[in-house]
């Protein structure tokens, strides 16, 4: 599918008047988000205008913190599309579940971004009405992460223009006047960005308002304790339930809190989320303080990781193998970290495409392998190059990690059932993919190999190999893919130089 000259890559989500997909923009080489009217809206004259206008006006918006829109066409079917800035890190309801912000500074730096890109937009008199963590957009670059606002609000501007008379906004985020349909200023979008605060610093919103009726008359806000009483006495006046009684705008609001902030400035407050947390965790979580891989957790008992991955196996042709279901997974606790994570894995791993430094080779070892065979899961996500003699138990049918409400792409193959099992002689590769929040505090160790190494030590990845195991060697990396994924494999094999080609051919699509 495509609009214009974006090419749809898939969908990443949707709402009552449009849909917005990723998209890839050819001309510029750059990926992009399209924002399309939904079906039914089509055929209104006066909100197909309306959709436009928007996009008009938000195109003058002149701020880094707002999602710009870039261009706006027609699709084959006649809706209107708008093109906008696609925030590739995700938005901050992705980053909180993550962990993030990992920092007070962080946390603060988070608001005041916002509310830089809410000041442009009052600027211009436009007002947001919206603002909550899924409405506040991360975007990457070389010096960090930018918070922006995002949803253009279509929805807010038709209920305010056009026959629609339903009262917009989200309960828990929305300001007393706004609830009761009073006329919306400025205020109460500082009021929104208060209660982002108030959750970024204490992990729960202040008020507990299902509905926008029982948001009318507002409550108390649950006291503050996660922060100093200067901070938590800024925060409050912008919950305030009088909007003449909050802050004289949001730039006054963000100034104050900002000054209330302990050494704001001097511990780096720029945005980082999981690009810096994860990776600093990368080390503490998965590598002593010696440098060697942590055996915090201990090895798991093969008796209680359940059976190795089965399904029936893939051709053996040149053409890639798909894998088949996985069947046969009980489940364990985070503790465990067996059966359900990998099926039967003794000790597993992260790894991403790209190889590892090998360390000395044993004496006699031959060179990597030839005739490798690729390997898929079901979703083609994920893919691998094995030895021929591999691919005899497949099963790539995904999984959901430890802990995590999500299945995520999964692979894995081996040259005969339970090759994931501690004292087994075969060799195989498992990848899965996991968000930042599913990570492990600590990896498993492998007492049943002789000698430990960790022979690779970088800013994104963390890799180990285990030598003199009863099938010959194990490597296990940790490698962040983005803010917030990462890829986990284990790869068994006879020899390492075997295991280095496996290694190598990952590819993620």
């Amino acid at each position: 599918m495509r609009f214009g000259r974006y090419a749809v890559q898939r969908r990443l989500g949707a709402g009552a008047f449009a849909t917005v997909y990723l998209a890839y923009d050819d001309q510029l080489d750059s990926p992009v988000a399209v924002k399309v009217l939904a079906d039914n809206w089509s055929g209104d004259l006066h909100v197909r205008e309306r959709f436009l206008a928007e996009g008009r006006l938000f195109r003058r918006v002149d701020s880094p913190h707002v999602v710009g829109v870039h261009d706006a066409g027609e699709a084959t079917d006649g809706r209107p599309f708008l093109v906008l800035t696609y925030a590739d890190a995700g938005t901050l309801v992705d980053q909180m579940q993550a962990g993030a912000p990992g920092s007070l500074g962080e946390a603060v730096e988070i608001v005041r971004q916002v509310g830089l890109g809410l000041s442009a937009l009052h600027q211009l008199g436009i007002v947001h009405r919206d603002i909550k963590p899924a409405n506040v957009l991360f975007r990457s670059s070389p010096d960090g992460v930018r918070a922006m606002v995002g949803d253009l609000g279509l929805g807010k501007v038709i209920d305010a223009s056009s026959r629609l008379t339903q009262i917009g906004g989200t309960p828990a985020y929305a300001a007393a006047e706004q609830a009761r349909g009073e006329r919306v200023t400025a205020a109460a979008d500082q009021y929104a960005l208060g209660v982002v605060a108030y959750q970024l610093f204490e992990g729960c919103t202040p008020f507990s308002y299902d509905s926008l009726i029982a948001a009318q008359r507002p409550s108390s806000p649950r006291p503050m304790v996660a922060v100093n009483r200067s901070m938590a006495a800024v925060v409050l006046r912008a919950l305030s339930a009088e909007p003449g009684e909050r802050w004289p705008s949001v730039a006054r609001f963000t100034e104050e809190l900002v000054a209330a902030t302990p050494s704001f400035g001097s511990d780096d407050p720029t945005i980082r989320l999981s690009a810096v947390s994860d990776r600093t965790l990368l080390a503490s979580r998965f590598m002593g303080a010696d440098g060697e891989p942590s055996r915090a957790m201990g090895p798991l008992n093969p008796s209680d990781s359940g059976a190795a991955p089965t399904g029936d196996p893939g051709p053996h042709g040149s053409q890639p193998v798909q894998g088949q279901p996985v069947q046969g997974q009980p489940g364990l606790g985070r503790a465990g970290w067996g059966a359900r994570a990998l099926a039967a894995a003794v000790g597993l791993v992260l790894l991403g495409a790209g190889g590892y430094a090998a360390g000395t080779r044993w004496s006699g070892e031959p060179d990597a392998p030839a005739g490798m065979q690729q390997v898929h899961d079901n979703q083609n996500r994920l893919a691998v190059s094995v030895p021929a003699s591999w691919v005899d138990v497949v099963a790539g049918d995904g999984w959901t990690p430890p802990g995590g409400r999500k299945r995520l792409p999964a692979l894995s193959v081996g040259s005969q059932a339970g090759w994931q099992q501690a004292d087994s002689r075969a060799s195989g590769v498992f990848l899965g993919m996991l968000s930042g929040g599913d990570v492990p505090d600590t990896l498993p160790g492998h007492p049943e190999c002789a000698v430990t190494e960790a022979t690779a030590i970088e800013a994104d990845r963390r890799t180990a190999v285990y030598r003199k195991c009863p099938g010959g060697v194990v490597v296990e990396q940790v490698r962040q893919v983005d803010l917030h994924r990462y890829l986990w494999v284990q790869v068994r094999a006879e020899w390492e130089a075997t295991a280095t080609e496996v290694v190598d051919s990952v590819d993620l699509r």
